[in-house]
């Protein structure tokens, strides 16, 4: 699954049967950089984008939602679409479950009650 940062999330499992997501990123420059996240063990009130990558594509290829990863890239942006990532800022820790929080919170003041209940999928998945 490719985003818009360039970033590609695939699925592995290591050894001990452990879920192993490998995230790359390719910088401006064509450099490609790799991170390995255990999606079980992601906490979305402190996590990074790279975390969360991998965890909301976990979280819709084990069934717990159907656009998991679409809403994480939704909710990322921000209610008023003013967060963005970078290569120092893809590893800083955030809250990212608020951001879901909140952008699902707008969808349902939108009236965007499929929005809102997605989110809201996405949302419980995280408690």
């Amino acid at each position: 699954v490719v985003d818009k940062n360039g970033t590609l999330t695939a699925k592995a499992a290591d050894s001990d049967g452990n879920p192993q997501y490998m995230v790359k990123r390719w910088g401006k420059d064509g450099e490609e950089t790799e991170y390995f996240v255990n999606p079980t063990q992601v906490q979305p009130e402190n996590a990074s984008y790279i975390d969360m990558l991998a965890y909301s594509t976990y979280l819709d290829l084990t069934g717990q939602t159907k656009n998991g990863f679409g809403d994480f890239l939704t909710a990322s942006r921000g209610v008023n679409g003013d967060l963005t990532y970078d290569a120092e800022s893809m590893n800083t820790k955030m809250d990212f479950k608020a951001l879901v929080k909140e952008f699902m919170q707008a969808q349902y003041d939108a009236g965007n009650l499929a929005g809102y209940l997605s989110f809201k999928r996405f949302y419980e998945c995280m408690e």
